[in-house]
């Protein structure tokens, strides 16, 4: 493992993690900087390797985080993390709001930093086929490689270019899927209730999609022969979280 990003982690349980990691690698974890008292990313990247680029707002409130992995010989990469605001607390129209601010943001560190291998990877508190993930001018992130190659990884609308994502997360959701049928689990009483919902996902450019192992992006529920699930066969938020993580290899 290289990367490990967490979500509204407590400070004591993410020293336990960078202890316990160690304990049982011959690499050597360490926190990175975020700038974000929501998210917590732990690697075995030096902070040479993996450096932080602070985002505008209040660090405070940030929900996403901005870094550039630089690795010898090889191009530089951004990763993103983020953890956006709950259905919970916001409206379809909210999300799609922040999403779009976020979309905006990565076209302008990418143009700073001369780069489009891009990955964006958390909770996004939003299915796949909600309108933030999929709209040109928000997430913009398809299921098929193919037409992101059609387009040659971008898509003209009102007279105006927009990137693409991959998002391999669509073959996860559901009864095909190999694991649980999606990361988040919430019983409603309204009208429409989804029950399982795939908030965690993970976007990539075209410029990185070749080294994406889709076979290998996976829901978790369990880990190290230790169920992530209750009796029910839901999220044990009790012991554990109430979402499940997200494993996923990419070569940068």
């Amino acid at each position: 493992m290289d990367i490990l990003i967490l979500a509204e982690a407590e400070a004591f349980s993410i020293g336990q993690c960078i202890v316990g990691l160690n304990q049982t690698s011959l690499a050597k974890y360490q926190g990175q900087e975020t700038g974000s008292n929501r998210l917590t990313i732990i690697s075995r990247f030096e902070g040479a390797h993996l450096q932080h680029i602070a985002a505008p707002g209040p660090p405070r409130d940030s929900r996403w985080a901005f870094h550039k992995l630089l690795r010898p010989g090889l191009d530089p990469a951004l990763i993103v993390s983020v953890h956006l605001r709950s259905k919970l607390s916001a409206s379809e129209n909210d999300q799609y709001a922040r999403v779009r601010r976020l979309s905006e943001e990565i076209v302008r560190l990418e143009t700073t930093e001369k780069t489009t291998r891009t990955v964006v990877v958390g909770d996004f508190n939003m299915d796949p086929f909600d309108v933030g993930m999929q709209a040109c001018d928000g997430m913009h992130a398809l299921l098929s490689k193919q037409e992101i190659a059609v387009h040659r990884g971008a898509r003209i609308h009102d007279t105006r270019s927009y990137r693409m994502f991959f998002n391999p997360a669509w073959r996860l959701h559901g009864e095909q899927s190999d694991g649980p049928p999606g990361s988040y689990y919430f019983r409603g009483d309204g009208v429409l209730v989804q029950y399982w919902h795939l908030f965690d996902q993970v976007l990539v450019r075209p410029a990185l999609v070749d080294g994406l192992s889709v076979s290998g992006v996976r829901i978790l529920d369990a880990v190290a022969g230790g169920s992530l699930l209750d009796s029910s066969g839901r999220p044990d938020r009790i012991r554990f979280s109430d979402h499940l993580p997200l494993l996923f290899h990419l070569r940068i």
